[in-house]
C-alpha cells in the first residue's frame, strides 16, 4: 500500500504532466495560500505509484520546490477525473425542476445533491482526500497550520497530511483515520481553514414557512448541524413586480424567496443541501396552471385528448363556453412539467392554426344558428353579434380545414325553418310607443314564453334596451318553426293579436321621474292590491328612468271601465312616493384616478369593496364621470349615508393602487381548523383558487406538521380591503363546516323516485330552502339512504320532512294501472293536459301516462299508471273508465236549424238549452256537457248545430231540437182588442200577469206601450195555445170597466 506522500505525490503528478512537458516535470512549489474552493473525494488507497510519478511531487509539506514556468497548455481544473468534485458553490441564481429542454439537466430542487462521502472498501479505518483552492483559504502561517493538524489528531485521531501545488494553485489534504472520525476531521480542517462565505439561493416563497418550521424547528437542527447564519427573505423583500415576467421554474413553483447562507464553505453547501431536501419533497407533486387565450380555448381539450401523459398526471381543460382561461395539470413533478411543455407547445401551434373568417347571414336566421350543434358538428365555433346591434356578420372560428364545414352545417339550420314576423307598431291606429311598452310589459311577464310553449313555436321579442331606446320605431315579433310546421304559427299570432289588442293605451302609464338606480327599493304591495304590474324597463334596458304602470287584465273578467283604470294608476303611483323620497338623498361623486391605476380596481377587487355595503346603495363605474365616458375619473352614486362611508375606503383603496406594488404585498396570519382544511382547498386546490380570485388574495396554508395541531396557519396576501373581506369569508366558512352535521336515512327504494320528484324537483326544493346538499343512493342497490349533510338545523328539519313524505307515500303510494281505448285518449287528457290533472288534483292521485303516442297507435289502447291512496285510485279509476266508456259509447250528430231559432233554444241565461240536455239524460255535472249542444255563435252563417255524447242522450236531444223547432215553425199570432185603460190588468204587477198567461199557454203576448194609443193586444203561438190565452185575456178584462162605474 502506497504511503500517504505517496498519494499526494501521484495526485499533483497527475496535474503536473498534463500542465508541463515531460522533460520538464519538477516537484510543485508548497506555499501557505488561500483556499478558494473545494473538492473531495473518498477512495483507499491501493494501486503502486510509478517512480516517476514519485518524482514529480515533494514528499513532505514543508518542502519547496522552485516552480517552472508552465506552458500554454492549461490545467483543466473542472476536470472531475483528476478532481472529483466535492462542493460546488454558486453566487448565480438557481433554477428548480426539471429544465424545459428535452435533454436538458434536472434543477437542483428536481433532484437534491448527494452525500460526497463513499467507502469503497469496508475496514476499521480509511483515507479521504480533498482539495482546497488557495483563492478561499485562510492566510494561516506554516505554525497555526501544523497547530490544528496536531489538534485534530489528538482528539479525533485522525492523521492530517497536505501538500501544495503550485501549478493547480491547490492544497490536497489526506486524512487517514477511524472511519466514524475522518467526515468529522474534514468539517473541522474546513471551518478553521478556510475564509467564511455566503451563498444565496431561491426557494418557492410559499415554502417558507414549511423551511423554517413551527416556532423555527424544522430550520435550527439546520442551523446548528452546519454552524452557518441562515436568512430566508420575507415577499416584502423581494422587491417583485406583478408585471414582471415569470422564470420557468416560478411557473412552477410560484414567486421564489432568496434565502443567504453564511458560513464556512462547507457548512454553506450542507444547509443548501438539507433546505433544498425538504423544497423537493414538498414539490414532490405539482398543480399547475396554464393559460389558454379565449381564441384557442374551445379547441383546447379536443388536441389535448390526443396527447398522451405520464402515470397519474390529470389534466382539466376548461369548457369552451366557459370564462375559465386555465388548463389545469396536477400529479408527480416530472410528469406535470412534460405535460406543460406539451400542451405549452401545443397551443402555441393551434393559436396559429386558428383563423376567424365572417360571414354575412340575414339578422332574422342569427337565432338559428345554434352554436353548440355547429361546434358539435364540425369542431367550429360560431360568435353571434348582439340582438341589439344591426350587424349581420357571423364569425366561425377554427382550423382552416374545417370553416367549410362549420358553414354548412350553419346553412342547414338555418335552411331548416320557416320564419313570420310581427310589427305591433301598427297595433292600436300606429301607436309605436305604446307598442313598445307592451311589448316590455309582455316580455317582463314571460307570455313570450308561454305562448313559445303553448303552440311550440318559437317567439322572439326585441331587447329590453331596444325598447327603450327613443331611436327605435318598430316592434317586430318573430315567429318560427319547422317549414313543416307552419300552421301552428298562425295560431300563436293570432292568439298575440288578440292579447295586444285587450290591453289599450290607457292600459299603461309612463314613469320617469323616478331614477332607475332606485327600483330596486319599490315596494309593489299597491300595485299587487291594485292589479297593476311595475316593470322596471330603465334598469332592465340599462339605459333611461323608464318604469311601467299596467293594468293586469285576466281572460275570465270583464274589461275594467276607464274610471276604473285610472283609479287603479292612480293607486299605485301615490304608492311611489316614499321612493321618489329617495331621491333627494342621491348623491354623487367623482374621483380623479389615471385610467393604469384603475386597472387594479377592475373585476373582483372592485366587487370586494361593493360588497361591503347593502345591495342596490351604492354603485361604482370606473372610467366615467356624471356625463359619460372619463378614461382618468371614476363615478360614484349612492345614498348619501352609504357614499360618505364609502369615499374614505374607496380614497385609501386608490391611494394603495398608486402604490399597488408595497400595498398588495400587505399580508396577516390566521388561523384556521385543520379538520376543514382539505374542503378549503378543495379538490385540486379549486375551492382555493375560487376564494383567491373571487377577492383577489393569495391564500398561503402552512404545509409544515400540522396536522396534529387543532388549527393551521393560513397567510393572506394583498390590499388590505381585499384581505380583510377574504377573513370574513374564510372564518365564516369555519362556522359554517363547524356548524354541519351529516345524517343518512334509510328510505326503500320504491319510495326514491317520489322524493327526487320530476327532474329533482323535489330534492331541489329542501337543498334551496334549508341550505343542504342530499344524495341519494343507486337506484339498482337493495336498501335505499338518503344522506343530508348540511347546517345542523336544517339537516333536521330535512330529515323530519323526508320521514313524513316517506309516511306519507307509503299510505298514499299504491299503484295501479288503467287502459283505455286510443279513440278516448284525447278526450281524457284534455286540452293542455287539462281533463286528467283535473282527475288528479279531484282524487288525489298522480296519474302518469306509460305507453307513448306510437305504441298507442299500434296496439290501439294506452295505459295509465294511478299512484295514491286506494280510495284516491278507485275514484281515478273509475272516473277514466267511465269517460272511456261513453266516449266508445259515444257519437257526434249534426241537425240544420234556421239560425233565427237559435234565441229559442238556447233560451234566457241558456235555461232551454240546459233542459232539453237534462230531460234527455245528460248531466250538468257531465265534464263534456257543453258538448251535447254545440249551437253556432250568433254572427255565424253556420244553420249546423252539433250534438256530441252518449248515443242515446244525443238521440233524444235531435227529438227534442226536431220537436221546438216545429213548433216555432208552426206559430202563428192572432190579436184581440181590450181597451186601452184595461190593458194594466193583463199586464199586472211588474209583468206577472202577462209572464202567468205565457207560461200556461206557451205563447208570447205583446201588449202595447202606454205611449202608444192602439187597443189591440197581439198573441203568438200555437193556434189551439192561442185561442185558449185570448180566452184567459178576456176573461180577465170581462165586466171590469162596468163593476168599477157601478161602484
Amino acid at each position: 500500500m502506497s504511503s500517504p506522500a505517496a498519494l499526494l505525490q501521484m495526485k499533483h503528478a497527475q496535474a503536473a504532466s498534463e500542465s508541463l512537458p515531460e522533460s520538464t516535470q519538477t516537484a510543485p512549489q508548497v506555499d501557505e495560500a488561500p483556499v478558494s474552493s473545494l473538492t473531495e473525494e473518498s477512495t483507499s488507497i491501493s494501486a503502486p505509484v510509478s517512480a516517476d510519478e514519485e518524482a514529480s511531487s515533494a514528499t513532505l509539506v514543508d518542502e519547496i520546490a522552485q516552480p517552472v514556468e508552465p506552458t500554454p497548455k492549461k490545467v483543466d481544473l473542472n476536470d472531475n477525473k483528476l478532481f472529483p468534485s466535492l462542493v460546488s458553490i454558486s453566487s448565480s441564481p438557481i433554477s428548480w425542476g426539471p429544465s424545459s429542454a428535452k435533454n436538458a439537466s434536472t434543477s437542483t430542487w428536481a433532484k437534491p445533491s448527494n452525500g460526497s462521502f463513499m467507502q469503497a472498501v469496508k475496514s476499521t479505518s480509511t483515507q479521504l482526500t480533498f482539495i482546497i483552492d488557495d483563492e478561499q483559504q485562510q492566510n494561516l502561517a506554516k505554525g497555526e497550520l501544523f497547530k490544528i493538524f496536531a489538534k485534530i489528531q489528538a482528539n479525533l485521531n485522525v492523521k492530517v497530511e497536505s501538500t501544495y501545488s503550485g501549478a493547480t494553485k491547490k492544497r490536497t489534504f489526506l486524512l487517514n483515520g477511524p472511519i466514524d472520525n475522518v467526515a468529522t476531521a474534514k468539517k473541522e480542517l474546513i471551518r478553521q481553514l478556510t475564509k467564511p462565505t455566503k451563498i444565496t439561493f431561491q426557494i418557492p416563497s410559499k415554502l417558507r414557512s414549511t423551511v423554517i418550521g413551527s416556532g423555527g424547528r424544522t430550520l435550527k437542527p439546520i442551523i446548528e448541524s452546519t454552524s452557518v447564519r441562515i436568512d430566508i427573505a420575507r415577499e416584502s423583500e423581494t422587491g417583485d413586480d406583478e408585471d414582471t415576467l415569470l422564470t420557468e421554474d416560478e411557473e412552477l413553483f410560484g414567486k421564489s424567496l432568496t434565502v443567504t447562507i453564511e458560513g464556512d464553505i462547507q457548512g454553506c453547501s450542507d444547509a443548501k443541501a438539507k433546505i433544498m431536501d425538504i423544497v423537493n419533497e414538498n414539490t414532490k407533486s405539482l398543480n399547475v396552471k396554464v393559460p389558454v387565450s379565449e381564441k384557442v380555448r374551445p379547441f383546447a381539450a379536443s388536441e389535448i385528448s390526443k396527447l398522451t401523459f405520464g402515470d397519474d398526471v390529470e389534466v382539466t381543460c376548461p369548457e369552451g363556453s366557459t370564462k375559465v382561461s386555465s388548463i389545469i395539470i396536477s400529479g408527480p413533478r416530472e410528469g406535470v412539467v412534460e405535460a406543460r411543455n406539451a400542451i405549452k407547445s401545443l397551443l402555441v401551434n393551434l393559436d396559429n392554426e386558428v383563423v376567424v373568417e365572417e360571414r354575412d347571414i340575414p339578422k332574422h336566421l342569427h337565432q338559428f344558428l345554434n352554436s353548440d350543434k355547429v361546434f358539435e358538428a364540425s369542431n367550429v365555433v360560431v360568435e353571434i353579434p348582439d340582438a341589439d346591434e344591426a350587424i349581420t356578420k357571423v364569425k366561425f372560428i377554427g382550423l382552416k380545414a374545417n370553416i367549410s364545414n362549420g358553414v354548412a352545417v350553419a346553412k342547414q339550420l338555418t335552411s331548416e325553418y320557416f320564419v313570420d314576423n310581427l310589427d305591433l307598431s301598427k297595433s292600436h291606429g300606429g301607436n309605436y310607443q305604446h307598442a313598445k311598452n307592451l311589448t316590455a310589459y309582455l316580455k317582463y311577464t314571460k307570455y313570450f314564453e308561454a305562448l313559445s310553449s303553448e303552440h311550440g313555436v318559437q317567439v322572439t321579442a326585441p331587447t329590453y334596451k331596444n325598447l327603450a331606446s327613443s331611436d327605435s320605431k318598430s316592434v317586430n315579433i318573430s315567429f318560427s318553426a319547422s317549414k313543416d310546421e307552419q300552421d301552428i304559427i298562425k295560431k300563436a299570432r293570432k292568439d298575440l293579436v288578440d292579447t295586444v289588442n285587450k290591453i289599450a293605451p290607457n292600459f299603461i302609464r309612463v314613469i320617469t321621474d323616478i331614477e332607475s338606480f332606485i327600483f330596486p327599493k319599490i315596494d309593489n304591495t299597491v300595485a299587487v292590491e291594485n292589479e297593476v304590474s311595475i316593470v322596471p324597463l330603465g334598469s332592465l334596458a340599462g339605459i333611461t328612468n323608464i318604469l311601467l304602470l299596467v293594468i293586469q287584465q285576466n281572460d275570465d273578467e270583464f274589461l275594467p271601465s276607464a274610471e276604473q283604470i285610472q283609479e287603479r294608476l292612480d293607486n299605485t303611483d301615490k304608492s311611489l312616493a316614499k321612493v321618489r323620497a329617495l331621491v333627494q338623498d342621491l348623491i354623487a361623486e367623482v374621483i380623479e384616478t389615471p385610467a393604469e391605476d384603475q386597472k387594479h380596481l377592475e373585476g373582483n377587487t372592485l366587487k370586494v369593496l361593493l360588497n361591503k355595503y347593502e345591495p342596490d346603495t351604492i354603485e361604482i363605474k370606473l372610467h366615467q364621470n356624471a356625463e359619460g365616458a372619463s378614461e382618468d375619473e371614476i363615478y360614484l352614486r349612492g345614498y348619501q349615508s352609504e357614499i360618505k362611508k364609502a369615499i374614505g375606503e374607496i380614497k385609501q383603496l386608490i391611494e394603495d393602487v398608486k402604490n399597488y406594488e408595497e400595498a398588495s404585498k400587505y399580508n396577516t396570519t390566521i388561523d384556521f381548523p385543520t379538520q376543514y382544511l382539505s374542503r378549503l382547498i378543495g379538490q385540486k386546490g379549486s375551492h382555493l383558487s375560487e376564494i383567491q380570485d373571487e377577492f383577489n388574495v393569495r391564500i398561503d396554508v402552512a404545509n409544515d406538521d400540522q396536522a396534529k395541531n387543532e388549527n393551521t396557519d393560513i397567510k393572506l396576501t394583498g390590499l388590505k380591503s381585499n384581505v380583510d373581506e377574504c377573513i370574513k369569508k374564510v372564518q365564516q366558512l369555519a362556522k359554517k363546516w363547524a356548524d354541519e352535521k351529516t345524517v343518512v336515512v334509510n328510505v326503500e327504494q320504491k319510495y326514491r323516485r317520489q322524493l327526487i320528484g320530476p327532474n329533482g324537483i323535489y330534492a331541489n326544493r329542501l337543498q334551496d330552502k334549508y341550505g343542504v346538499k342530499l344524495q341519494f343512493s343507486n337506484s339498482e342497490e337493495k336498501n335505499g339512504t338518503v344522506v343530508i349533510r348540511g347546517p345542523s338545523r336544517g339537516v333536521a328539519k330535512v330529515e323530519e320532512e323526508i320521514k313524513q313524505l316517506v309516511e306519507y307515500e307509503k299510505e298514499n303510494g299504491f299503484v295501479e294501472s288503467v287502459t283505455v281505448p286510443v279513440e278516448a285518449l284525447s278526450r281524457i287528457i284534455g286540452k293542455n293536459g287539462d281533463n286528467i290533472n283535473d282527475i288528479s288534483v279531484e282524487t288525489g292521485v298522480q296519474i302518469r301516462s306509460k305507453t307513448s303516442q306510437e305504441e298507442a297507435k299500434k296496439s290501439g289502447t294506452a295505459e295509465f299508471e294511478l299512484t295514491g291512496s286506494k280510495a284516491g285510485i278507485k275514484e281515478a279509476k273509475a272516473t277514466i273508465t267511465k269517460m272511456a266508456d261513453r266516449i266508445a259509447n259515444s257519437t257526434t250528430e249534426t241537425i240544420d236549424v234556421d239560425p233565427k231559432w237559435y234565441r229559442n233554444l238556447i233560451g234566457p241565461n241558456g235555461l232551454t238549452m240546459r233542459e232539453i240536455i237534462v230531460k234527455a239524460g245528460g248531466s250538468e255535472d257531465d265534464r263534456d256537457f257543453r258538448r251535447f249542444i254545440q249551437i253556432p255563435h250568433r254572427n255565424s252563417d253556420s244553420k249546423t248545430i252539433i250534438c256530441e255524447g252518449d248515443k242515446k242522450v244525443v238521440e233524444k236531444i235531435i227529438k227534442a231540437i226536431t220537436k221546438i223547432v216545429a213548433d216555432l215553425e208552426s206559430i202563428t199570432e192572432d190579436f184581440v182588442e181590450i181597451p186601452k185603460k184595461q190593458h194594466r190588468l193583463i199586464v199586472g204587477t211588474g209583468g206577472l200577469v202577462r209572464r202567468g198567461i205565457e207560461e200556461e199557454f206557451k205563447v208570447r203576448v205583446n201588449v202595447p206601450r202606454q205611449d202608444v194609443e192602439s187597443d189591440k193586444i197581439v198573441v203568438k203561438g200555437k193556434p189551439d195555445d192561442i185561442a185558449m190565452a185570448i180566452a184567459k185575456i178576456q176573461a180577465l178584462t170581462a165586466g171590469k170597466d162596468s163593476k168599477k162605474e157601478n161602484m
